[in-house]
């Protein structure tokens, strides 16, 4: 990475073009704020860029998790009726709905 100043990087037209991608409506006061924001953020990324990370593998979360998912085993339930004896509108064995789409 070269060895550009933040002031080079994070400018008014910077945080305006981000502003607007982001369709943000930003005050002046805002985007100085920002600015601020956006230098602080890279001087802390250029602090940790002296260290050598070549030999270090991406974390992409802070803790290994694995999912814990239980079988999938099929359980009596109710049946169909007293499930559509809670419809307000029932026809043919199937639940009536308003039209959604003309």
């Amino acid at each position: 990475m070269s060895e550009a100043k933040n002031d080079e990087l994070v400018s008014r037209e910077v945080i305006s073009r981000i502003a607007k991608l982001a369709r943000l409506d930003l005050d002046d006061n805002e985007q100085n704020t920002y600015e601020h924001d956006l230098e602080t953020i890279l001087d802390h990324f250029k602090k940790i860029n002296v260290y050598d990370t070549k030999q270090v593998e991406p974390a992409y979360h802070p803790h290994d998790y694995e999912n814990k998912l239980r079988e999938d085993d099929a359980k009596p339930s109710r049946p169909p009726q007293d499930w559509l004896a809670l419809a307000k509108q029932v026809k043919d064995g199937c639940y009536m709905v308003p039209k959604a789409v003309e």
